[in-house]
Order: structure tokens, then C-alpha cells, then sequence
């Protein structure tokens, strides 16, 4: 499995990532944070989406909608001052309360919930949103389309945790070493429209079709690299998030 996956489940005892910490979960999904939109309108406009600073472009004044999370939003923006979502002091990080003020003011509304419905509809143009929610209306949908950020995107997975207090070891470990099968984790991700842990670490020429050739089930690896999974954050840092959150939402944008 992929060095990046095997420090997302080393923890320590106060559960921080932790290269020399002990494995507590496994992975048997993962996903990123996509950028969806409409072809129809991108086309009028002459451009499409690319990258996270196309956000903060005067076209989409009040035609996109973001993800009601302040490590999504907050962390998108350092991803555009070419920081980690991780990062641990914000006050260090220049220009970063701008940006994000410039950022609200771009963004029709924010939702963690039904906000691909405003943009079947037309009533936006881009939503931010997550892959496991893009990727099956995708399918189905020529008129919107989605882009990984090539400066990197946050990445989230689904974890199997066997319960402390469970006796049964071996077949919980029979479970994960045959979900982790090449074949069968091709065929998981193609079903479910999540990416396997184990589909970076295979060869492209071992791989389907559909899934080598399909960047948004697997990024291509330069922009894996620069891609973060968000880790847990000291109290101390939480509570700057949790403060520059309301400064920016002021005046305060509905959620739907």
C-alpha cells in the first residue's frame, strides 16, 4: 500500500499522525474533493475550471456554491497560497484572511448537503464538492463535468475498525487481505465509484481501462502528491480555524 496511506493509519496515543505510532484503522475507500460544473455555461464563458484560484475569478461572482466546512474552504485557500491543509498556525500564513474575505464574496452559498441540486438545475454554475457524490452523477449527466485541482486537493477515506473489545482476528484480517486483492479492489472501485487504497500502487498496465483512464477515480500522481489528507489538529489550531470561520462569514451567507 502507498506510503501516503500507510501514514494516514499510524497514530500515536493522542491520536496524531505518527510514522512510528501503531496502525489503527484500515483503508478500503478513498476519495478527493472535486471541483464540478457546468459544461453548458463554461463554454459561454470561454474557459474551464482548473485549478482553486478560478474561484476567485469576477465571472463566478455568486455562481458557485462551497462545502459548509471550514477545513474544506479554509484549506482550499491555502492550497492556493501553496500551503498544506494541515497547516497548523494560520496566522503565519500571509494574505490568508484576504483571501478567504474575497472568497465569500465570490460564493452563492455554502451546503454540505444537496448542493449538486442548484447546479443540475443551472441555478450555479460550479459546486465544490466531494467525489463520491460527483462521480455517480457524472455518469449519467454530458452537461457537468468535474476537475481535480492541479495545486492539489484535500483526500478522505473510509476505514475498517476492528472494535477493541472483539475477539475475532483472523477473519477480520481474511476480510481486509481479500477486499485488498487487485481484482477485487478494481472491481470495488468500479462498483462504488470510490478508489481503492490499493489501485495507486498498481501498475497502470495491470490496471482496467476504466479505471487508468479515468483522473478523477485516479489522479494522476503529481497532483496525489500534492493532495492532503486532513489529520487531526491541536486544540490550539482548531481554535484559529474555528475563529477566522466566523470572521469571514461575516455577513453571514445561508446554508441550504
Amino acid at each position: 500500500m502507498p506510503e501516503k496511506w500507510q501514514k494516514l493509519v499510524k497514530r500515536n496515543n493522542q491520536g496524531y499522525a505518527d510514522s512510528q505510532g501503531k496502525i489503527w484503522a484500515a483503508p478500503y475507500q478513498w476519495g478527493t474533493t472535486l471541483i464540478a460544473y457546468r459544461v453548458d455555461k463554461f463554454k459561454t464563458l470561454g474557459w474551464q475550471p482548473t485549478d482553486w484560484s478560478d474561484l476567485w475569478r469576477e465571472e463566478l461572482r455568486h455562481r458557485f456554491s462551497l462545502l459548509d466546512q471550514p477545513r474544506e474552504v479554509i484549506g482550499l485557500t491555502l492550497k492556493k497560497l501553496g500551503k498544506s491543509y494541515n497547516t497548523k498556525n494560520l496566522s503565519k500564513v500571509e494574505n490568508l484572511k484576504s483571501e478567504l474575505v474575497k472568497l465569500n464574496q465570490q460564493v452563492k452559498y455554502y451546503a454540505s448537503n444537496n448542493y449538486l441540486q442548484s447546479l443540475i438545475t443551472g441555478d450555479t454554475w460550479l459546486a465544490v464538492g466531494w467525489s463520491n457524490d460527483i462521480l455517480p452523477l457524472i455518469k449519467t449527466r454530458t452537461d457537468i463535468a468535474a476537475v481535480i485541482p492541479k495545486s492539489g486537493t484535500a483526500l478522505w477515506s473510509n476505514l475498517w475498525v476492528k472494535p477493541a473489545a472483539s475477539a475475532e482476528t483472523s477473519l477480520t484480517e481474511k476480510w481486509i487481505d481479500f477486499c485488498w486483492k487487485p481484482e477485487i479492489a478494481e472491481q470495488m472501485s468500479l462498483i462504488t465509484q470510490t478508489t481503492s487504497p490499493v489501485i495507486p500502487g498498481i501498475k497502470t498496465t495491470e490496471l482496467t481501462s476504466e479505471i487508468k483512464d479515468n483522473s478523477l477515480l485516479l489522479p494522476p500522481e503529481d497532483i496525489l502528491e500534492k493532495s492532503d489528507f486532513l489529520y487531526p489538529l491541536a486544540d490550539s489550531t482548531i481554535e484559529q480555524y474555528r475563529q477566522l470561520w466566523q470572521e469571514i462569514r461575516q455577513p453571514v451567507i445561508s446554508s441550504i
